[in-house]
C-alpha cells in the first residue's frame, strides 16, 4: 500500500521541564508504523525538525546516550525533550529516495507532518537554594531501596500518607502494592542520632502515579561513536533501558515491568536481558531494524529504530600486498587494541595500518580498553601480478632510486607510520641482466607514504657503459607476473664544483659516457652559455659572466631521463693581463666610455683646484690622463704618489679606477694590482 498521508503520535502533549516524550510517525492507518518506515526499501528521507521555545538539540535519537544521532534514512521514531517552558512544535517530512514504478508514496509525493508540544515549568521549593530533590515517583507494585550518605546507621519511617498500600521498613525499603490507589503521596522520615537529644533528619515525597507510556533509549556504555555517527557498529554492544513515565513525561524512579520484545522482518540484533528493565543489544548483521518492547501488564509498548552499520572502514576484500588505514568509527581509538584472526593473515600496526599477507578470510578485530570488540571481515585474495611505471631510467648516484609499483589490487590508503617492521610481509625486488653487473646494486621493496616501491642503492663501483635491467617482485607465493623494464645509464661528473670565471669567460667540463653527455641539458643563473663541443669524451662548455655581475652565479647540469643533475657555482675573477679595445675588465663599451668620462672630469677638477707651479723653460706640459695604462708609470708612482689625486678608492699602477672590482680578491697573477678601501 503507498503512503499517502503522514501523522506524528505521542502519548501525551503536555510534560514538563526536563521530561522525555517519545515521537512516533505512523501513517494513513495505524497498521503503517514504525516497523513500516524502518523497513522501507529503497530508503526513505525522513526529516526531523522542532522549533517555539526549545532548540534543535531536543529533539534526539533514541541512542543519543551511546553518541549516535538522529538520521534521516527510515528513521520512524525520535525522542523530545523538554528543555525550557513554552510551546514546541515538532514536524517531520518525508519523501522517496528513488523513483521506482511501484510507488512508496503516492505520486512521489513530499509528504510532512507537525504536533504542538507544551513545556510545563516544574515545581521546586525555592529555600533553600541549593538542595537535592527529594521527589520520588513511583508505580503501583513498585518495590525500592532508599539510601542516604549515611547508609547503616540511619533509621526509616512512614510520617504522613495519603497511599494506604504504601510501607517502608526500618532499613529504607519501600514497598507499593499493585492495588494502592493511583495518584497518592507519603512523606518518608529518615532519622540518625547523634547522642541522646541530638538527632538529623532528612524527608521524601513518594508520590504514586500510574505510568502513562514507556521508552526505550540507548544507556551509557564504555564506547562511544564519533560526533555525527548514525549507526550502531557491529560487533558491538549496546546498553538500553525500557523507562516509566507518567502523564507529565516525568520519569520513574520505579515501576514494575514485564516486558516481552517483537523481533523485526529484519532482525540484525540480540537482545540479552540484565538487570531490572535493562537490556543488553548486540548489532549482528548491517541494515536497519526495529525493536519493540511491549509490557504484558498494562500493554504498553516502546519503539526504537537500530541502524547497523560498519564498525571501521575497511574494503570488503583485498589482494595480498595490499596497504589499508583502518579506522574504527569510535572516541579515543588510541586506546585501543587492533588484532586480526587467524594471525599472519596481516599485518597490522598500532595505529590501525594494515598489510594484506596471506590469502583468506580475515576477521580484524579492534579491542576498546573496556574489553569491547569490533570486527571486520575481509576476504583476501592472491596477488599474481604488478604494475610498473613505463620508460623508468636509472643511475647510480648517492640517493637511493626509487621505483613505485602496485599490486593487483592496487588497494592504497594514506600511509603515516611506515617504518614499522611489522609491515614487511615478505616482498622482495630482484634484478637481472644480461650486460650490467647487477651486484653493484642493493634491491629492497619498501612501503613509501606513496606506496609500494622498489629501493635501489649503489653499493660498488658503478658500470661505465649504458645498457638494461629487468625488475620482479616476488611474494611467499612466488614471483609475480609483470617485469620492469629499466634502462641504466652511467653517472656523470664535473671538473669542479666551483668554477672561477673571469673576463675571458671559463670552461666547465662535463665527463661522461658519450651517449649520456650528448642528452644533458643546462640551467643557469647569472651567466651566459655558448655551444658546448665533445672532446675526449668530456662535454667542454663556455661560460661567461653577463654584465652586471649578478649575485652568486651558477650553471646545472641536468640528465633529464633519470632527473640527476649537479650544481655547480660560478665564481667572477679578475683577469688584470685581460685588454682590448671594446672595454675593460669585461664592462662592455658603454659602461667604459661612462667610466673614462667620470675619471677625466674628476682629474680635471682636482688638478684645478692646485696651486700653478712655478714657470720654468724645462718643465713639460701635463695632460690629463684619458685611461689607466700598464705603461703610464707618471712621476706620482716615482715620487710615492705626491703627484696624484689620493687617496684613490681603487687604483691599479697608482691609475684611478672608480668602483668595485668584480671580486675583492687579488687574483694570482695580478702582482701590481693594490688595492685601497678607504
Amino acid at each position: 500500500v503507498p503512503l499517502s498521508s503522514l501523522r506524528l503520535f505521542t502519548p501525551t502533549k503536555k510534560i514538563v521541564v526536563g521530561g522525555t516524550l517519545p515521537v512516533y510517525i505512523l501513517g494513513q492507518d495505524d497498521n503503517i508504523n514504525a516497523y513500516s518506515f524502518a523497513s522501507a526499501l529503497p530508503f526513505l528521507d525522513i526529516t526531523w525538525s522542532v522549533q517555539g521555545s526549545t532548540n534543535g538539540g531536543s529533539l534526539k535519537s533514541s541512542w543519543n546516550d551511546a553518541g549516535l544521532s538522529l538520521t534521516s534514512s527510515n528513521t520512524g521514531v525520535a525522542v523530545f525533550q523538554g528543555e525550557q517552558p513554552g510551546k514546541a512544535t515538532i514536524s517531520v517530512k518525508a519523501r522517496v529516495t528513488e523513483r521506482l514504478s511501484q510507488f512508496q508514496i503516492v505520486d512521489h509525493r513530499l509528504l510532512t507532518a507537525s504536533i504542538q508540544i507544551t513545556v510545563l515549568e516544574d515545581l521546586y521549593p525555592r529555600i533553600p537554594e541549593t538542595c537535592c530533590s527529594n521527589h520520588i515517583l513511583v508505580a503501583p507494585g513498585s518495590t525500592l531501596q532508599l539510601r542516604t550518605n549515611r547508609d547503616g546507621k540511619a533509621q526509616f519511617s512512614k510520617e504522613t500518607t495519603t497511599s494506604t498500600g504504601l510501607t517502608v521498613s526500618s532499613g529504607g525499603l519501600l514497598k507499593v502494592t499493585p492495588n494502592t490507589p493511583a495518584p497518592s503521596t507519603a512523606n518518608i522520615l529518615a532519622t540518625v542520632e547523634e547522642e541522646v537529644g541530638l538527632k538529623l533528619y532528612t524527608t521524601w515525597l513518594v508520590e504514586v502515579r500510574p505510568v502513562h507510556y514507556i521508552v526505550l533509549q540507548g544507556g551509557s556504555t564504555s564506547w562511544q561513536v564519533k560526533a555525527g555517527a548514525a549507526a550502531l557498529p557491529r560487533g558491538g554492544i549496546l546498553n538500553s533501558e525500557v523507562s516509566c513515565f507518567d502523564a507529565l513525561g516525568r520519569k520513574f524512579q520505579a515501576c514494575p515491568l514485564d516486558l516481552k520484545s517483537r523481533p523485526s522482518r529484519f532482525d540484525l540484533t540480540k537482545l540479552m536481558p540484565t538487570a531490572g528493565n535493562s537490556y543488553n543489544i548486540s548489532a549482528v548483521g548491517n541494515g536497519y531494524t526495529v525493536l519493540r518492547m511491549e509490557d504484558k501488564t498494562t500493554g504498553l509498548s516502546a519503539w526504537g529504530v537500530l541502524q547497523v552499520g560498519e564498525a571501521m572502514t575497511a574494503p570488503v576484500s583485498m589482494s595480498v600486498g595490499d596497504v589499508i588505514q583502518l579506522n574504527a568509527h569510535l572516541q579515543n581509538t588510541q586506546q585501543g587494541v587492533w588484532s586480526v584472526e587467524p594471525a599472519g593473515h596481516v599485518a597490522l600496526t598500532n595505529n590501525g595500518l594494515a598489510v594484506a599477507k596471506r590469502t583468506g578470510l580475515a576477521k580484524i578485530k579492534f579491542t576498546t580498553k573496556q574489553g569491547d570488540s569490533f570486527v571486520r571481515e575481509v576476504n583476501i585474495g592472491k596477488a599474481t601480478s604488478v604494475t610498473f611505471p613505463s620508460d623508468t631510467v636509472i643511475t647510480c648516484k648517492e640517493e637511493p632510486t626509487l621505483i613505485p609499483f602496485q599490486f593487483q589490487g592496487g588497494v592504497y590508503s594514506g600511509v603515516v607510520d611506515t617504518d614499522s617492521p611489522s609491515l614487511n610481509f615478505g616482498a622482495k625486488c630482484s634484478l637481472s641482466s644480461d650486460t650490467i653487473d647487477v651486484a653493484a646494486f642493493n634491491v629492497d621493496a619498501v612501503l613509501t607514504p606513496s606506496g609500494w616501491a622498489c629501493k635501489l642503492s649503489c653499493n660498488g663501483p658503478a658500470d661505465d657503459l649504458p645498457g638494461s635491467l629487468s625488475l620482479s617482485v616476488m611474494t611467499s607465493e612466488g614471483v609475480l607476473d609483470s617485469k620492469a623494464n629499466i634502462e641504466y645509464v652511467p653517472p656523470f661528473s664535473v671538473s669542479s664544483p666551483v668554477l672561477e670565471v673571469g673576463p675571458r669567460g671559463g670552461q666547465l667540463i662535463v665527463t661522461g659516457h658519450v651517449d649520456v653527455l650528448t642528452g644533458l641539458t643546462t640551467e643557469k643563473h647569472g651567466v651566459h652559455l655558448e655551444s658546448w663541443w665533445l672532446e675526449d669524451s668530456q662535454l667542454i662548455l663556455p661560460v661567461y659572466i653577463i654584465s652586471p655581475v649578478t649575485s652568486q652565479p651558477w650553471v646545472k647540469i641536468v640528465n633529464p631521463s633519470t632527473g640527476d643533475s649537479i650544481k655547480v657555482t660560478i665564481q667572477p675573477v679578475i683577469d688584470s693581463s685581460y685588454r682590448d679595445n671594446s672595454g675593460f675588465l669585461g664592462l662592455d663599451s658603454k659602461t667604459m666610455i661612462t667610466v673614462i668620462v667620470c675619471v677625466s672630469a674628476a682629474v680635471y677638477v682636482l688638478k684645478g683646484a692646485k696651486p700653478a707651479p712655478a714657470p720654468g723653460p724645462t718643465a713639460p706640459s701635463s695632460a690629463p690622463a684619458a685611461s689607466p695604462s700598464r705603461s703610464s708609470t707618471g712621476g706620482a708612482a716615482e715620487n710615492g704618489g705626491a703627484g696624484s689625486p689620493a687617496p684613490y678608492l681603487w687604483s691599479v699602477d697608482n691609475s684611478p679606477i672608480y668602483g668595485s672590482p668584480l671580486v675583492k680578491r687579488s687574483p694570482t697573477n695580478a702582482r701590481n694590482l693594490t688595492y685601497s678601501y678607504s
